[in-house]
């Protein structure tokens, strides 16, 4: 994007030389074999200027024009920044809030294991049902899934906070 915006400043720098005189100088020399000639041989230099008085206002169009290229460019750097600013800083608060989730389901995989052992005793006992363990081990496969789900949800958020900071993922996961 800077190098595009540097190639505009050189390409305005080259149309407001239109404004300026144009300098040349031209030289050649010219042989005819012709036995009537004094000289068979003719040097010439010819040296001059123009200016481009009216040009229709076509210089001053395209410095618009190239200003107006140039203003659009810095608009959209203006919004790809931006853009990559916002998408870290979701990424940033997806991680946060996937670091908040794995905690909270190893909490509650850590009950749901308390609670299985409780209600197994019970059973055991003859103070619980066998319904009672059946929910026991159906809430804690419930809290494992969570579980596993957190930590997926974890490294996807890790990897895309990676990847919106700008590192090469098959570089950081080899």
């Amino acid at each position: 994007m800077d190098a595009t915006l540097e190639a505009v400043d050189f390409e305005a720098t080259a149309k407001k030389a239109e404004y300026f005189p144009r300098f040349f100088v031209e030289g050649g020399y010219n042989y005819v074999e012709n036995r009537y000639a004094l000289y068979d041989g003719s040097w010439a230099v010819i040296g001059g200027m123009s200016i481009n008085f009216l040009s229709g206002g076509s210089t001053k169009a395209g410095l618009d024009r190239i200003h107006h290229q140039k203003n659009k460019l810095i608009t959209e750097r203006k919004k790809l920044i931006e853009d990559i600013r916002f998408e870290v800083e979701r990424y940033y608060l997806e991680l946060a809030n996937a670091r908040e989730k794995v905690k909270v389901t190893k909490d509650a995989t850590f009950q749901a294991e308390e609670n299985l052992r409780i209600n197994n005793i019970k059973y055991r006992e003859g103070e619980g049902t066998a319904t009672d363990v059946i929910d026991a081990i159906t809430l804690l496969t419930i809290a494992e899934t969570n579980h596993h789900k957190s930590r997926y949800d974890l490294l996807r958020a890790e990897a895309g906070f990676m990847h919106a900071m700008g590192q090469d993922l098959l570089e950081v996961y080899r």
